[in-house]
């Protein structure tokens, strides 16, 4: 995971360089614009709180109520287990939740959080003896937004989370790599 992010550090350090040197900003600068919708995906991969390594998938959508702020709803799907992906010593987390987005600029390259506070449920594998239980959570994740086409953005971030699955509340912070569309308004 370290390789991919330095590579993308790189990346974007690129993108911006020769943005400056030929003026390609300009088709980014109706992004994120009031009346617009988004969507898109993120995955991350971290050591686990409890066991082994957590693996995360999230998906987003949002509508642009201002210029550079969404509203929507977010899912994630979160599996803490052994490092092989195999064998009951797991569990899995499915929540759901509204969605808060702001985006700094409005250019190729843009910073951005987003918030959620979502509920679900645990699925815990035969190796745990708490069974499945409910599961709420909130996350802030600040990052980056780079600009592939005007529509189709790259993003890096940093996932802070707080966890609450019945025993007590946990902290989990994650990188983060994922691909956002956005749906110009008509």
């Amino acid at each position: 995971m370290k390789p991919l992010l330095i590579l993308l550090v790189f990346t974007c350090f690129s993108i911006i360089s020769a943005s400056a040197q030929t003026g390609a900003n300009r088709p980014y600068s109706n992004s994120f614009s009031k009346g617009s919708w988004q969507a898109g995906t993120r995955v991350g991969r971290q050591g686990g709180n409890l066991i082994g390594t957590r693996n995360t998938l999230q998906l987003h959508a949002g509508y642009y109520l201002i210029n550079k702020l969404a509203v929507g709803l977010s899912t994630t799907w979160a599996r803490e287990g052994s490092k092989s992906f195999t064998g009951p010593f797991a569990f899995q987390d499915v929540t759901a939740g509204p969605y808060l987005r702001y985006q700094f600029t409005r250019t190729r390259l843009s910073p951005f959080i987003d918030a959620s506070y979502q509920i679900g449920q645990r699925m815990a594998g035969e190796g745990f003896t708490s069974g499945n239980q409910a599961v709420s959570t909130g996350y802030i994740s600040p990052g980056v937004s780079i600009g592939v086409t005007p529509f189709l953005r790259a993003e890096v971030n940093y996932h802070f989370q707080w966890l609450n699955a019945g025993y007590g509340t946990g902290y989990i912070g994650q990188p983060q790599v994922g691909l956002t569309y956005l749906f110009a308004k008509n």
